[in-house]
C-alpha cells in the first residue's frame, strides 16, 4: 500500500497539512520541523504526487469578514470576488473562499485551507483573525487600510471620502 500524507504525519508528529506546506516549502514552517518531516519521508518512502502538489499549489484564499448574514448581501463582495477570479482564472489559480459567522471558524478553515496566500476583503481594527496571519506568518493582502504593522503589510485602499468630494466637484462644476 502506498505510503500517504497522513503516514508522513503520524510519524513526524505533525499534522497532515504541516507536511503539505513543508512540501511547498510554505514560510510559516520551521526550519527544524521542515527537517523532522523530509527525514519522515525518506524513512517511509514517500514520493510526492506533483500532479496533486502542483493543483493544490496553486490555491488562492478569499476571506469574507465574519458574519451570519448580511455582509453577503453587500455587492462590493460580489464585484471583488469578479475581479479576483477574473485574474485568478488567468494565472491557472483556485479561488477558495472562506467565510464564517465567528474568529474561532475563519481561523479554522484559514489553517485547515493550505493555499498559497490569502486576500482579505475588510480591514478592522485589532483584528484577531489578522493578529492570527501575523503570528503565523502567513502572506495575506487587505483590501482597506492597515491598522497593524503598517509599514509591513501590503493593503489596497481607497479614500471614499476624497472619491465623493472629487464627483461632486466634476458634477457642480
Amino acid at each position: 500500500m502506498a505510503v500517504t500524507i497522513k503516514d508522513v504525519a503520524k510519524l513526524a508528529g505533525v499534522s497532515p497539512s504541516t507536511v503539505s506546506r513543508t512540501c511547498k516549502n510554505h514560510p510559516s514552517i520551521s526550519q527544524e520541523t521542515k527537517d523532522r518531516v523530509k527525514k519522515a519521508m525518506e524513512e517511509l518512502g514517500y514520493e510526492q504526487n506533483n500532479l496533486q502538489q502542483n493543483i493544490s499549489m496553486r490555491k488562492i484564499g478569499v476571506v469574507f469578514p465574519k458574519s451570519k448574514t448580511d455582509v453577503y448581501e453587500n455587492p462590493f463582495y460580489l464585484e471583488a470576488i469578479k475581479g479576483i477570479g477574473k485574474y485568478c482564472n488567468k494565472k491557472q489559480y483556485t479561488l477558495l473562499v472562506i467565510t464564517g459567522e465567528t474568529d474561532e471558524e475563519l481561523i479554522r478553515s484559514i489553517k485547515a485551507s493550505e493555499v498559497d496566500g490569502f486576500i482579505f476583503l475588510y480591514s478592522n481594527i485589532d483584528d484577531l483573525i489578522i493578529n492570527y496571519m501575523y503570528e503565523q506568518k502567513l502572506l495575506f493582502v487587505l483590501i482597506g487600510k492597515a491598522t497593524k504593522m503598517i509599514n509591513d503589510t501590503i493593503y489596497v485602499d481607497n479614500d471614499n471620502v476624497q472619491a465623493a468630494k472629487e464627483a461632486c466637484e466634476y458634477l457642480i462644476s
